[in-house]
């Protein structure tokens, strides 16, 4: 019997690790069922079916997956991986063991190491979102390469150049993840205005950014981690100079925090 779309594979006690780009070879019993579903909610299984998956397999073993192929030499996100199991390795050696799952957390956007206590913790205290790499992890270097890049380039578009390329490499490093690559083409989008010698219209970006997510994947729509995105965005770009506005004379800094929170 043939299936069309992706496969989920789950592979209990694995063995050799396989690489994005590799062809492996897998042998079990499909199943139809992704994940449980609770009705009326979007889960794990809508956001798989949206990315063409429709099948899964469970199998156990390190000899249950077969690496038939090497992965191609141009491809990405093979490369990215080796780039993240090689700096998590360094991490590993470098770190202090009690820190090692915090820094793996904020600078790798791995939490596997994160206990289920510490999580906790986090949750508790108000700052899990620390934890998940997205855009303040990319405001904040990139306010700090901003910042820093001033002192010796004065070229506007060479330093506008090195801070998207540097960005990128963080978002690649980080794991590519979907909230981290729409902060990168926001930002990507409002520093185009410096190649052109044109004034930053941040509205303009973050509306341009959107629609060319939706231009290569519609869906995205629906998704809520997409809504939240540039919905909490773009409340803050209409509604936070009003607000701070409002507060009359108080400390600009101060005003411009409590308008954003």
């Amino acid at each position: 019997e043939r299936l069309s779309g992706g496969l989920s594979v789950s592979w209990s006690k694995s063995g050799t690790r396989p690489y994005p780009g590799e062809r492996v070879r897998v042998e079990g019993e499909t199943t139809l069922s992704l994940a449980p579903v609770n009705p009326g909610i979007d889960g794990i299984e809508d956001v798989l079916r949206r990315r063409g998956v429709n099948s899964a397999v469970h199998v156990y073993g390190p000899d249950a997956v077969q690496r038939v192929a090497p992965a191609p030499w141009w491809s990405a996100t093979y490369w990215v991986t080796r780039l993240r199991e090689t700096q998590s390795e360094r991490l590993a050696r470098a770190i202090p063991r009690e820190a090692l799952p915090f820094v793996l957390a904020v600078w790798m956007g791995d939490q596997n190491a994160v206990s289920p206590d510490d999580y906790d913790d986090y949750v508790r205290s108000g700052t899990a979102h620390i934890l998940s790499i997205g855009g303040m992890h990319l405001a904040i270097l990139y306010a700090s390469l901003m910042g820093v890049l001033r002192l010796w380039m004065p070229r506007r578009r060479l330093r506008a150049a090195v801070t998207l390329s540097v960005l990128l490499l963080f978002v690649l490093v980080t794991g590519a993840r979907a909230a981290t690559l729409r902060a990168w083409v926001m930002f990507a989008c409002y520093l185009m205005y410096e190649f052109f010698d044109r004034e930053a219209d941040v509205l303009s970006s973050l509306s341009l950014s959107a629609l060319v997510f939706l231009v290569f994947d519609p869906d995205l729509l629906l998704d809520v981690g997409f809504q939240l995105s540039f919905a909490s965005v773009a409340s803050i770009l209409l509604f936070g100079e009003p607000i701070a506005n409002r507060l009359g004379n108080w400390h600009r800094p101060t005003r411009g925090a409590l308008a954003t929170t």
